[in-house]
């Protein structure tokens, strides 16, 4: 499915034909020393132009429109979810499993995203370097801490 279907899709079918839908997140992030409230607005149509959406980003309310035109490679510096998702496959395993069941694919993955935050947690605090300091052991330990913790809470998912 092309980025323009899915956008189409995500317009309530109800709607008129030019009805505008959209998304927005509002986030206060520190610039300069200053806290700022950044606004970002995606919109489309049901047939939106180019199969793609429209993008605003505000500061304070105030439109930038460098932000705009930056926007993917400042997000991807802000939340670098490229890293994220190799170390996720790489170092926290999140691929290696042979389940089947909804219940324990859940399980396996909030594991690895549990081992992926500890070692973020560790890098932070100057306990390693990187993120593939750590080897497989601390997933094996995390993982093992996790289910001794749980055993006697089931959780609900």
């Amino acid at each position: 499915m092309s980025y323009g279907d899915f956008l189409s899709q995500c317009v309530h079918y109800d709607a008129p034909e030019d009805a505008i839908a959209g998304v927005e997140l509002a986030f206060e992030h520190i610039l300069n020393g200053v806290p700022k409230t950044i606004r970002v607005q995606r919109t489309w149509t049901r047939s939106p132009k180019g199969g793609k959406d429209a993008l605003d980003v505000t500061i304070d309310d105030w439109p930038d429109d460098v932000l705009v035109k930056t926007w993917d490679e400042w997000i991807e510096t802000m939340l670098p979810l490229g890293k994220f998702h190799r170390v996720i496959k790489q170092v926290c395993n999140i691929e290696r499993f042979q389940v089947r069941t909804e219940s324990a694919i859940r399980t396996h993955c909030f594991c690895a995203l549990q081992a992926f935050c500890r070692l973020q947690t560790m890098r932070v605090e100057g306990l390693i370097d990187n993120l593939y300091q750590v080897s497989r052991q601390l997933f094996v330990s995390v993982i093992r801490q996790f289910i001794l913790q749980n055993l006697e809470q089931p959780s609900v998912a």
